[in-house]
């Protein structure tokens, strides 16, 4: 599985939002991925209506992040 992940090395966006394919995700682990702006990471959590775990250890976040939760 992660076989994959390593043709992206040089990624350095990911945008989620509208995407449709995940939507049954319940957990997802980011821990020491050296993620910094949690705002943009948040926003695309929109696109995983089932995700109830969301993993962020070890990052270095910088900045402000405000997310609004809405009940199913």
């Amino acid at each position: 599985m992660f076989a994959e992940f390593d043709s992206l090395s040089n990624l350095e966006e990911l945008d989620m939002r509208g995407y449709r394919g995940l939507r049954k995700l319940k957990s997802l682990y980011l821990s020491n991925v050296k993620i910094r702006d949690g705002s943009k990471l948040l926003q695309s959590m929109g696109s995983l209506p089932s995700l109830n775990t969301l993993y962020l250890k070890h990052n270095n976040f910088t900045g402000t992040a405000t997310t609004t939760t809405q009940g199913k």
